[in-house]
């Protein structure tokens, strides 16, 4: 698994993220450290307060189907990678119609 050197400081403040399922550039720990190093705060369960969900391989049904009940973007595992590089949300949901993407 490689780390990223990196964040971009706070550009995910106030976001509320869950994770969910394997990811083949980060171990879900080291993900996790490095959204909070830019400021978003990863939860384990889908909420009202839940941002977004990002999705990796074998994601759980429970989560994504709490997502698509709320109406949350999906995300997948480039998405997290370009989070991770200083994309804000809105920059990532705006690259290629990631919003409209499902899991």
């Amino acid at each position: 698994m490689t780390d990223m050197a990196s964040t971009k400081g706070e550009h995910l403040q106030g976001l509320k993220i869950v994770l969910t399922g394997d990811f083949a550039a980060h171990e879900r720990d080291a993900a996790t450290r490095l959204l909070t190093a830019c400021g978003a705060s990863v939860t384990s369960a889908v909420s009202g307060k839940t941002s977004v969900v990002i999705a990796g391989t074998n994601p759980g049904a429970t989560k994504l189907g709490e997502a698509h009940k709320r109406s949350l973007p999906v995300l997948g595992e480039p998405e997290l990678l370009a989070l991770l590089s200083g994309k804000t949300l809105a920059q990532v949901l705006a690259r290629d119609g990631a919003a409209a993407r499902a899991a």
